[in-house]
């Protein structure tokens, strides 16, 4: 029995990830490592089983550009005004300060300043795909710390487009000697690109639309979605520009609309599966001996990296006024080099690398970060809570409304979980018939305000059952919750006493 070389690599590749992403899903960690994983157990450093071949580098970019066209449906100018400008100005600030601290610490190893000021923007980048799924699993997306890291890491998602477009000419032709006029003339070209493409495309894909979707043809909508993300990718690249601009500028036109919702969900499956061939690609191009031989390099990379971005992080986010559980909560979460750190690096020619090494020690840095980073977002509201024990006095706690009192002092009490208007209207009307309450909210301002006003209320996270237990939840007469979000009510309503 013979078999076809190309299919057979396919069973392969699709048996290895399907088990790698069980396995993964299992453990409630993210796929993105499974699919890297997989590349390095099946490529031609690992067993061999995976040709590093051309097709596969072409599907695989195609993954980068519908991850492109997605981010640019996240992106419409309704979404970028409702994203508040204290958000912005935090995630250039974290940009510009852990890329500059990156840059400072990777030029003393010497290597050329194009490399080292692509890396170090590089690093700086967060996972938005990490931090979106595993703090939705985990109920926590509606919380302070969920809301501000995955607008940080949105933002940070939109900063790093201009790298697809720039990073050939910056590491390429610019690194090898030309001019600064040659990277200003594409950084102009890609400008007047974009504002063609936004205001031309609009009404033609507004038109086009419509038109599809007065056929109710779900085969018809899928295609003409297709038709529109190939069609920009192929213009800008024409015109010598990156064909992941042209797919993130037809996601925003399309993410203005009101077609945006059923466009994502009819192109998720495609951006699925050839954004994990991607990934795969990623991991067939590191080598598993640069582990043995630098193991200890790449240990102490993954560690400076966490390190530097975590205390950037959550120094930066208290000094522009937010909380101390919100700061170091997000910095946990956005620690984690992103997967765009790891599309980014497929630009990076052979040639600019000081050795042969150091591309993939690099690689080996950004994929350990990602597998620690899914421990320091598992864990983030624990280590939150061992540092803050260690660091903040007991009337410092008191005195912002962190520590209620002894459980016992609570009883027969109704729990408000969340002080909102609605809590807040209960609370008036527990008060009103003589019915005693303590709440909890996670907006210190809030929480200080009703302190000033002698409200107990505390401040806390209410889907934490010791901290429910704390204020006197086996004594209470009844629990009301109080929030909106869906996801952190059904967490609430799962803690069980033990």
């Amino acid at each position: 029995m013979i078999f076809n070389p190309v299919l057979l690599s396919l069973v392969v590749l699709l048996a290895v990830a399907v088990t790698l992403s069980a396995v993964f899903r299992r453990l409630t960690l993210p796929l993105i490592p499974a699919y890297v994983l997989a590349g390095i157990l099946l490529g031609p450093h690992g067993l061999a089983w995976l040709a590093d071949t051309a097709d596969v580098r072409t599907f695989a970019r195609w993954g980068v550009i519908l991850l492109l066209f997605t981010l640019g449906l996240e992106f419409s100018p309704t979404r970028l005004r409702e994203i508040r400008k204290n958000s912005l100005i935090l995630a250039l600030t974290l940009i510009g300060v852990q890329a500059g601290v990156g840059c400072i610490l990777i030029r003393m190893l010497g290597w050329s300043w194009p490399l080292v000021v692509f890396l170090g923007f590089v690093l700086s980048l967060s996972s938005t795909v990490l931090v979106a799924r595993q703090l939705s699993e985990q109920g926590e997306l509606a919380l302070p710390h969920g809301r501000l890291t995955l607008a940080l890491s949105l933002l940070q998602d939109l900063l790093a487009v201009p790298l697809f477009m720039l990073a050939p000419v910056w590491l390429g032709r610019y690194g090898t000697g030309e001019s600064w006029g040659t990277f200003a003339g594409v950084l102009a070209r890609g400008t007047l690109v974009v504002v063609l493409l936004w205001m031309v495309g609009r009404g033609v894909v507004d038109r086009l639309f419509r038109e599809v979707a007065k056929r109710k043809a779900a085969e018809l909508f899928t295609l003409s979605v297709l038709l529109v993300t190939v069609t920009a990718a192929m213009l800008t690249q024409a015109i010598g520009m990156s064909a992941v601009l042209g797919a993130f500028l037809a996601g925003m036109i399309l993410g203005g609309t009101e077609f945006r919702h059923q466009v994502e969900a009819d192109i998720r499956p495609f951006r699925d599966v050839l954004l994990g061939l991607f990934f795969v690609s990623i991991g067939m191009l590191f080598h598993p001996a640069v582990l043995i031989r630098y193991g200890g390099v790449v240990g102490v990379g993954i560690a400076v990296v966490l390190v530097i971005k975590i205390l950037t992080t959550a120094g930066i986010s208290r000094m522009l006024g937010r909380d101390r559980e919100t700061a170091w909560r997000a910095a946990f979460v956005l620690s984690p080099v992103g997967e765009f750190g790891l599309a980014l690096m497929a630009f990076v020619p052979l040639s600019v690398w000081p050795d042969q090494n150091d591309g993939e020690i690099v690689l080996g840095i950004i994929i350990g970060s990602l597998l620690a980073g899914t421990v320091l977002i598992r864990f983030n509201r624990s280590l939150f809570h061992w540092i803050h024990a260690r660091t903040v006095k007991a009337g410092e706690q008191s005195s912002e409304g962190l520590a209620p009192p002894d459980p016992t002092s609570f009883r027969d009490q109704v729990i408000l979980c969340g002080y909102g208007r609605v809590g807040q209207n209960l609370a008036r009307f527990l008060e009103q018939n003589g019915i005693p309450f303590v709440a909890l909210d996670l907006d210190l301002a809030r929480v200080r305000a009703a302190h000033q006003a002698g409200d107990p209320v505390y401040y806390g996270d209410a889907t934490d059952l010791s901290l429910l237990e704390g204020v006197g939840l086996m004594y209470a007469r009844a629990l009301v919750i109080a929030y909106q979000d869906v996801q952190v009510s059904l967490k609430i309503l799962s803690c069980r006493p033990a």
